[in-house]
């Protein structure tokens, strides 16, 4: 007596073959040639975002470095008023 549901798995390895055999359609030269262009398409990429995150690290190195030098300019010109200070304060 036949089987009144085919067997899905049947069904699925037609798809595969059928399916492979489309695909087989391509050249391995013209694989290799999709590989080699999305490797160089991806590696440009990620230059590319290499690029833009040092830039975003270099501008905050530098603001940082900015603010700092402001401090040690703060620092210097504070230093004379508080040795003038402490020369008042033990006079007394």
């Amino acid at each position: 007596m036949p089987d009144p549901m085919p067997d899905a798995t049947s069904d699925a390895r037609s798809d595969v073959t059928g399916a492979s055999r489309e695909q087989s359609d391509e050249s391995l030269g013209s694989l290799f040639a999709s590989a080699s262009r999305d490797l160089s398409a991806l590696i440009h990429g990620e230059i590319e975002l290499a690029k833009a995150e040092i830039k975003v690290e270099v501008k905050s190195a530098a603001t940082g470095g900015a603010l700092f030098g402001a401090a040690a300019m703060l620092g210097v010109l504070a230093l004379p008023l508080l040795l003038i200070a402490a020369a008042y304060g033990l006079e007394e």
